[in-house]
């Protein structure tokens, strides 16, 4: 867990930073790019021979036992009764190599498989990163919002207040009627809670903040009084995105693994050595031996299972494909989403702008008439 102290002032920069490091989704890839990287070694190690020893002891009186100890330690002689023989033991060790020549090209797909699945990995992580850093500029943005919003509703319950206390000056001059003085303590209720929400919302939008940044502790993080933008997000060197790069490699990779299982259609060739070495404390000396073999294997049935894995291969191609499929129709609802927000956005900032001139119009009117005791502000 990566812990800060509540106190100190974080900027957006150093937000994203801490992200990076911390962020759930973010540990995540980590671990998933691992992973990943794990089975590229299991799937490689299949290139190598593999090398096994062994070692065991054993005493018996059973005549098939005892013929092949005494035989494997050189020490046969036909001076005993192997219908009914003594006790004899045996300590046998035994150095194997073994090499799968022909795998059917079940190695090679599982070789291009894994390094698919790290190279997917790789891009699922970056396409994380981008969308996480989107994410936390976005609540960073909406802490200052809120910022805004509480400082809004503050100035709105003062001036509701002011307006209370002069509205009850008027009524007390019989200037003003007392439903003036009743619909002023309404607005200042009203300005009280809308403060109230207005704080709530600052605290949690806080609180998400600290979600997306991985911060467990309980105290409340503070955001720095200066608005930082938020630096372009790079793309990818081809201009593509991570996330449509990861669904295509993992279609890739999902093309392998049915090539993985068909593979279990073909036959299998292995090579083998071995030497070995019995001995007895029962015989007096023992015998080394050693032997060298090929084999070939083929499954001619085995109740279906390979097919029902061809199978599974398959579906999983297809759902990979239609995973693929089904994020291009969601980023084309996205380009168009945010090309109508970015027109809304425009469309209000002129508004706004149109608005905010006359409200400071109207704000100079009413003070000049409030001054003037002629009306409330």
């Amino acid at each position: 867990m990566v812990s800060f102290s509540a106190a100190e002032t974080w900027t957006l920069s150093r937000a994203l930073q801490q992200a990076r490091k911390a962020n759930p989704d973010m540990v995540s890839a980590r671990h998933r790019i691992a992973s990943a990287q794990a089975a590229l070694l299991k799937a490689r190690s299949a290139l190598w021979p593999r090398i096994v020893a062994e070692t065991g002891y054993m005493a018996t009186n059973n005549p098939p036992a005892v013929f092949m100890a005494v035989l494997n330690q050189r020490q046969l002689t036909f001076d005993r009764d192997f219908n009914d023989p003594d006790t004899t033991d045996n300590w046998g060790s035994e150095l194997r190599v073994e090499y799968s020549l022909y795998t059917g090209g079940a190695r090679k797909a599982d070789i291009e498989a894994a390094t698919l699945g790290v190279s997917a990995a790789n891009d699922e992580r970056l396409a994380i990163e981008q969308s996480l850093a989107l994410q936390v500029a976005e609540a960073y943005y909406r802490v200052f919002q809120a910022r805004d919003l509480v400082s809004i509703a503050s100035d709105s319950l003062q001036s509701h207040r002011a307006n209370l206390a002069q509205a009850k000056k008027l009524v007390a001059s019989k200037v003003a009627l007392q439903t003036a003085v009743l619909d002023l303590e309404v607005k200042v209720a009203e300005g009280e809670a809308n403060l109230e929400v207005a704080r709530g919302a600052q605290t949690i939008r806080k609180e998400f903040l600290q979600m997306l940044l991985g911060h467990e502790d309980h105290e409340t993080l503070s955001v720095s009084e200066e608005m930082t933008i938020l630096a372009p997000v790079a793309p990818h060197e081809n201009g593509e995105r991570y996330d449509l790069l990861a669904l295509a490699r993992r279609r890739s990779q999902a093309d392998q693994g049915v090539r993985v299982a068909k593979a279990g259609q073909r036959p299998t060739v292995g090579a083998y050595a071995s030497t070995r070495h019995d001995e007895g404390f029962t015989e007096s000396d023992g015998g080394n031996s050693w032997g060298l073999g090929l084999s070939l294997s083929w499954n001619v049935f085995d109740g279906g299972k390979t097919l029902a894995e061809i199978r599974s291969a398959e579906a999983q191609r297809a759902l990979a494909h239609e995973t693929e499929r089904k994020k291009h129709l969601a980023i084309r609802l996205e380009i168009a989403k945010a090309q109508t927000s970015m027109t809304t956005a425009h469309f209000r900032i002129t508004h706004a702008r149109k608005a905010i001139a006359s409200a400071k119009e109207s704000l100079a009117i009413t003070q000049a008439r409030f001054r003037d005791g002629l009306a409330l502000a």
